[in-house]
């Protein structure tokens, strides 16, 4: 579902540099203080749901707010390609 595995360019360079195995997603020490700021927050309105084994949980409507901004985050990435031929690949596999 990502790039990882796939061949890294130089800019400017038709040569593979490498393999793609991890995402650079910087944050803040600011926003990563906020987001457990969010999270760990015991007050304000409260919602209750039901987990997986149907144990009922109640959750803090910032600490809601804190999850879907940290799952949005995990989901973001640099969406950059470049085609390559397939005997270059195969030869850098080598």
């Amino acid at each position: 579902p990502g790039n990882s595995g796939g061949p890294l360019f130089l800019d400017y360079q038709n040569n593979v540099y490498g393999v793609v195995v991890s995402k650079h997603a910087p944050i803040s020490d600011l926003v990563l203080s906020a987001l457990k700021a969010l999270e760990n927050n015991k007050t304000g309105v409260v919602y209750t749901g039901t987990d997986n084994s149907g144990k009922q949980i109640e959750y803090m409507e910032s600490a809601i707010v804190a999850q879907i901004l940290k799952e949005y985050r995990e989901l973001s990435q640099v969406m950059i390609g470049e085609a390559i031929s397939l005997d270059e690949l195969k030869s850098f596999l080598k």
